[in-house]
């Protein structure tokens, strides 16, 4: 059942959060022993924070469709009493007494947290210290991605939505591979204090749900300027679902999915082709370069000192990290211009006058 659905329930008083709370805590408990997706229960705080989202409603203060209904948050983002553990070896007992941005939104919103979930080890890949989390689809498959909690949780029926984060794919890719619903924001759309940090330049949060409406739902709530997140900005969002898609024009490139193509063609949206003048490898080959010594910078200590030894992926990141330490700064310097320059040219791109007779 959607969220918004879910959250109609509790609004006209079918059904209690605390009831719903305890529904989705079984159900975690039930499914986590295969999947794996689970780090720590938050269940006292759970309890406590439907308890005060049905003491509200009873005395007619109602906060919104997420009023009560439970979710789950990726591993790297802080909530004060609980671990964060990273998913790795190395921090899996570490306690960040931070309320997230993300997390200070939600719980104003009346949203009720039930769980942590995994993320890969240092948000990288689906591996982290428990092991690796798995495809509800097919449990032989992984889920892939570092938010692979929130995806396997999400598409499981274990919680309602959750929100994860991608730097370069871990939100898409997990998404993906286990069939749910998920929204990778326009950076510093969703601000990021009590986050672990991977690249100041690329990092995101977004919600992952069972259908577009519940992720449009969620991030009005989450979206907004942070204080304490330089990068963050208070962007419009309007009316989703006042949107006449029969005015929206979108662009796919030659090895796009078709059949995504004709149902936005069959629901009246314009499609347009069009090519890029440069590969999608040259610039995942940037983000990596850029990815990588930005990781390196904030885990410098823990590489340094040989904790790295530990990391549960040794054909990953250890090895990218390494290679990192040997950059110039010249070298970065030159990757982070052909980032901007990439950036320029999305920015000054209209796509439903020229961009596919330019080829840009």
């Amino acid at each position: 059942m959607s969220v918004l659905k879910l959250g109609e329930l509790i609004k006209k008083k079918q059904i209690t959060s605390e009831e719903l709370t305890g529904i989705f805590l079984k159900r975690l408990r039930r499914y986590n022993p295969v999947l794996e997706s689970v780090v720590s229960y938050t269940e006292d705080l759970a309890y406590q924070q439907a308890k005060e989202a049905d003491k509200l409603l009873s005395q007619g203060v109602h906060l919104g469709p997420l009023h009560g209904i439970p979710y789950g948050l990726k591993d790297i983002i802080s909530v004060p009493l609980y671990k964060t553990t990273w998913g790795s070896t190395t921090f899996k007992n570490q306690v960040l007494n931070i309320e997230a941005w993300v997390y200070k939104r939600l719980k104003s919103a009346g949203a009720v947290l039930v769980a942590k979930l995994v993320t890969g080890s240092l948000a990288y890949d689906d591996i982290w210290f428990g092991g690796g989390t798995r495809n509800p689809w097919n449990i032989e498959e992984f889920s892939t991605g570092s938010s692979a909690g929130p995806a396997a949780c999400t598409s499981a029926g274990m919680i309602p939505f959750a929100i994860g984060s991608e730097t370069a794919g871990s939100i898409t890719y997990p998404a993906s591979q286990c069939g749910v619903t998920a929204l990778r924001p326009t950076f510093g759309s969703v601000g990021r204090t009590g986050v672990m940090s991977l690249s100041e330049s690329l990092d995101k949060l977004g919600p992952f749900c069972r259908n577009a409406a519940d992720c449009a739902v969620i991030l009005d709530v989450i979206r907004g300027k942070d204080p304490d997140d330089l990068s963050s900005r208070d962007i419009p969002f309007g009316d989703p679902f006042s949107v006449d898609i029969t005015k929206l024009t979108v662009g796919y490139l030659d090895d796009a999915d078709m059949e995504v193509v004709h149902v936005l063609e069959s629901k009246g949206v314009k499609v347009v082709p069009f090519k890029l003048n440069y590969t999608v490898d040259s610039v995942q080959g940037i983000l990596n370069f850029t990815m990588d010594v930005d990781m390196l910078a904030h885990f410098d200590e823990w590489q340094q000192s040989g904790k790295d030894d530990d990391y549960e992926a040794q054909d990953q990141w250890p090895v990218e990290l390494r290679r990192a330490r040997v950059v110039s700064a010249v070298d970065y310097l030159q990757e982070n211009r052909k980032q901007s320059s990439k950036i320029w040219r999305f920015r000054m791109w209209d796509i439903s006058r020229n961009a596919w007779k330019s080829g840009i």
